[in-house]
């Protein structure tokens, strides 16, 4: 299997269990992420701000991989963790 694909089937997939698992977590226990309340409601729905935060979260977690040794399905499953986190987080609420 080419490298590249698998790093994108495992992004896609740990993208998509991450979110069911913070949808989940928020259903059980909202005070778990009372953080997102702090805000603010100008700033949820605008793909500026999450590519932005995104972006700061992936150079944080590239030094990591490179300092750390990590492999490439270990960096694919965090990076599709990230992407999860930023769209629970920033997602304008209904």
């Amino acid at each position: 299997m080419n490298n590249l694909l698998k790093t994108v089937l495992i992004i896609l997939i740990s993208s998509g269990l991450s979110t069911l698992l913070l949808v989940q977590l928020n259903k059980t226990n909202p005070d778990l992420f009372s953080f997102i309340q702090k805000i603010p409601e100008s700033w949820k729905g605008k793909l500026i701000v999450r590519w932005i935060v995104l972006m700061i979260l992936a150079v944080l977690f590239s030094i990591i991989v490179v300092f750390g040794g990590l492999d490439d399905t270990i960096g694919s499953i965090i990076i599709g963790f990230f992407i999860s986190f930023t769209d629970f987080i920033f997602k304008k609420p209904k």
